[in-house]
């Protein structure tokens, strides 16, 4: 039996969207595009942003993006089980930011990778067991100051080595590998 595996870049809703996010509203979001996600046994998605309300942002240069936990009915509603959550503006609300990300995807039974508490949490992989066959995945963004370490939550650093090394030794047993990189300077 085949695994239909879709992987999507960056899912952000904006100020135009986010009433069609929280309403639900696949159609519109998602256009003739919408079929691939709902078909999928695995959709995962890059999101580009945290999920958080009433949490002031970090200072830095360049915009910070958040959204409504709300945000997550139409991601659910188009078949978006699994998010990466490794990226550039996952810090824009500080640690507050991420504690109510994670928490709000959990709420929402989707499943994440990338981030977490601390360096330990985020470079944890994601196994999926799907039709009979062991799916590992891996995320990873470049630095830009969301980086997780020992003590501070962040996303998990791309290191290719570490990554390979993940690979190897980790997800050796696995069926299929999928590494997701997030980069690219603002």
């Amino acid at each position: 039996m085949n695994t239909r595996v879709i992987v999507a870049s960056d899912i952000c809703p904006s100020m135009e969207d986010k009433d069609l996010f929280v309403e639900g509203n696949v159609d519109e979001l998602f256009g003739d595009s919408l079929h691939l996600f709902q078909s999928a046994d695995i959709a995962i998605a890059n999101l580009e942003t945290t999920i958080c309300e009433n949490i002031n942002p970090v200072k830095k240069i360049g915009p910070k993006f958040s959204m409504s936990p709300h945000c997550l009915n139409a991601i659910k509603k188009a078949n978006i089980k699994y998010l990466s959550l490794a990226n550039n503006h996952i810090k824009d609300y500080g640690e507050e930011g991420i504690t109510s990300t994670l928490k709000a995807c959990h709420e929402y039974g989707i499943e994440t990778v990338g981030l977490g508490k601390n360096i330990s949490e985020a470079s944890k992989s994601l196994i999926l067991n799907i039709n009979h066959k062991t799916i590992g995945i891996v995320s990873a963004a470049e630095s830009e100051g969301q980086l997780a370490s020992d003590y501070e939550a962040g996303a998990n650093p791309m290191d290719c080595f570490k990554i390979a090394k993940t690979l190897y030794n980790d997800l050796k047993a696995c069926d299929a590998k999928i590494v997701i990189l997030h980069g690219g300077k603002e």
